[in-house]
């Protein structure tokens, strides 16, 4: 497990599995309780989504941050798994207990402003499914802080599929919002008992002292980060869908949430399977550095930035290219209306090139307070506009303010980036890469071999990565040392 290229291949497996069932899932969900209703369950997921995020705020982000660091630094692994991971278990419990209770009896019974009150029974089902799961996602940050990727493979090749054999058989005999909502509860259990046995193989009680003021420290990341990742999953994409369920019909709910969703398996496709690894390599690579400014630092996280600028303009591009194929295909013609949102939402999503390894590294140095200045801002600003795009403009509208602030995000982001290191290392190759995208997007737009979409899909979007691939070659935004590692690695497998 210590080879790169076995985390490579375990986090790829982690990745794509969970990502492709989930998105089959969703056509699957969406063809079977049509626009309307799947309005409605798509925005409780997203409720679901949001509270997920609240709960484990600062907490799986914390265990595998902080795991990182002080597996890195004992020889005792096991039993400094133990004490870091029974100090945010402590945390993980009191902020469900907390904000179920806050959520359920004050923001829904009370002020209802969640949903409808005809909803209640579904809107407990998925409560009960959120508390699975975020101890499921709590356990993946701490597998993830060890860089256990295997037992993160083993676990979505148990469960995905058993999840997507019961939205099937949903599917075969048309059930409907109850049923899927089960699904929903009873997979999030499968994932918390699986995730259950896995952990404590890793774990061993006993005592040591983790030096650096650990709990002073992982304290304050909590406290800061649950703020942070709040106002960060607020500004990108619920205000939006919270102001559609309000002013217009809740099919565009469903519409924009399948933008999200495809958008979102795009983006991980490739890049998650590096974005997977980043933290815990960014986490050393800042600890390893003499300062700041470091040449080495520097260099290391800007190298990042391109990588997942590249991997992010190979899959994200031609998928925009060919959105309304792929929505026909998957979901039918009853939802072309989520073309728009799918492939605006894809040229979006290149901004997590910039705002993944820039989250991660400000993690890794204790800043998450500089990125909370940042969400506030954003978050304040989007209630405005998004506000008047939505009321006025529906569904385009909140695609638009979705845009929008997906890109100040990134971009104040980077600023902050610029701050630090008073320069952007190699940013010719940045834009030597956007320059190689738009010409083999542009060059595969003449291609019409008049064959079934699946089939152009595929030869388009190969061709696409044929072309661009080779210009990155040749405008030499690969560095010689990469170039050269690409070719031994080649001439090894040939031999």
């Amino acid at each position: 497990m210590n080879s790169f290229f076995s985390k490579i291949g375990y986090s790829a497996i982690y990745v794509y599995i969970e990502f492709f069932i989930g998105l089959v899932a969703s056509v699957l969900i969406a063809r079977t309780l049509g626009s309307e209703d799947f309005g409605v369950y798509s925005y409780l997921i997203r409720v679901s989504t949001i509270l997920l995020v609240v709960v484990n705020g600062g907490v799986n982000t914390g265990v595998l941050r902080f795991l990182a660091e002080y597996t890195f630094k004992f020889d005792d692994k096991k039993i400094v798994t133990f004490n870091v991971y029974k100090f945010f278990s402590k945390i993980q419990f009191w902020k469900c207990v907390v904000i179920f209770l806050f959520f359920y009896f004050v923001l829904h019974r009370f002020f209802g402003v969640v949903v409808e009150s005809s909803y209640d029974g579904l809107i407990l089902l998925f409560l009960v499914g959120v508390g699975f799961k975020a101890y499921y996602m709590f356990r993946v940050g701490a597998l993830k802080g060890l860089e256990r990727f295997d037992q993160l493979a083993w676990m979505v090749l148990a469960v995905c599929p058993v999840y997507l054999l019961l939205v099937l058989v949903g599917a075969v005999n048309e059930e409907g919002l109850v049923y899927f909502a089960a699904v929903y509860v009873f997979t999030s259990f499968l994932f918390w008992l699986i995730s259950y046995f896995i952990i404590r193989k890793f774990l061993q009680k006993g005592s040591v002292k983790l030096e650096n003021n650990f709990e002073s420290r992982a304290g304050n990341y909590v406290k800061v980060v649950t703020v942070n990742t709040v106002l960060a999953a607020l500004v990108i994409g619920y205000v939006e869908i919270y102001y559609l369920q309000l002013f217009h019909p809740i099919q565009d709910v469903g519409f924009f949430n399948i933008g999200l969703t495809i958008a979102a398996a795009a983006v991980n496709l490739v890049p998650g399977v590096y974005n997977s690894m980043l933290m815990p390599a960014i986490v050393k690579s800042t600890m390893d550095s003499d300062g700041l400014n470091t040449n080495k630092s520097k260099r290391f996280l800007f190298d990042t930035i391109r990588h997942m600028l590249i991997l992010t303009l190979l899959v994200s591009i031609p998928a925009a290219f060919y959105a309304q194929e792929i929505i026909a295909l998957l979901y039918s013609s009853d939802f072309l209306p989520a073309v728009y949102p799918l492939k605006m939402m894809l040229y979006a999503s290149i901004a997590t090139a910039f705002t993944y390894p820039a989250v991660a590294y400000f993690v890794s140095k204790d800043r998450q307070f500089d990125m909370m200045k940042i969400h506030v801002a954003v978050l304040l600003c989007s209630l405005i506009w998004s506000y008047f795009l939505v009321k006025n403009n529906g569904l385009e509208g909140a695609v638009l303010s979705y845009v929008i602030t997906t890109v100040v995000t990134a971009g104040c982001l980077l600023l902050l980036l610029f701050r630090d290191f008073k320069a952007i290392d190699r940013p010719l190759m940045l834009i030597k890469a956007f320059f190689a995208s738009g010409i083999s997007i542009y060059l595969v737009s003449f291609i019409d071999l008049g064959v079934p979409s699946i089939i152009a899909i595929i030869i388009g979007s190969s061709v696409y990565a044929v072309l661009f691939i080779t210009m990155l070659w040749k405008l030499e935004i690969l560095t010689e040392y990469e170039r050269s590692s690409i070719i031994n690695l080649v001439s090894r497998r040939d031999t």
